[in-house]
């Protein structure tokens, strides 16, 4: 967990980004589909370096992610607060 966390008005459809170093959450719960949008984090290649899996792989799938949340993100967005 981090410092940074969102605060959702549901009855206005609205989300707040919040970042303050003094609050530090108990619990923290992720919204699925928006991290579903989001492109792959590139600790898998770390981890395929680390473990012996297939580094090159696990870039191209990377890239294809980061290259597809041009799309998926604010396709999310639109369906979320449209």
């Amino acid at each position: 967990m981090t410092i940074n966390y969102v605060i959702t008005d549901v009855q206005k459809k609205r989300k707040f980004v919040c970042v303050d170093p003094h609050d530090m959450p108990i619990i923290a719960v992720v919204d699925p589909d928006m991290m579903a949008s989001m492109p792959a984090a590139t600790t898998s290649t770390m981890l395929c370096t680390i473990y012996g899996g297939n580094r090159a792989l696990s870039a191209k799938l990377i890239f294809l992610s980061t290259a597809l949340s041009v799309v998926t993100i604010p396709l999310w967005a639109a369906l979320y607060f449209g």
